[in-house]
């Protein structure tokens, strides 16, 4: 399964936000899964279509995509 996840704010690197999402991707690993992780103003450069899941963290509006 490939599931991206989506950001849709720019937050801190150390901030909580970032050691959430890279706590998910940790559950979603280790239920086999493959994950890529994308700020909302990226994903021009990706095809949803490509995965099996869209997970977003936080609060996205239709602006964002």
């Amino acid at each position: 399964m490939k599931i991206m996840m989506i950001i849709p704010f720019d937050p801190s690197t150390g901030g909580g936000v970032m050691r959430a999402v890279k706590s998910q991707e940790t559950v979603y690993r280790m239920l086999g899964a493959s994950t890529e992780t994308v700020h909302a103003s990226e994903l021009d450069r990706v095809n949803l279509r490509d995965y099996d899941l869209i997970h977003v963290h936080g609060p996205l509006i239709i602006g964002g995509l």
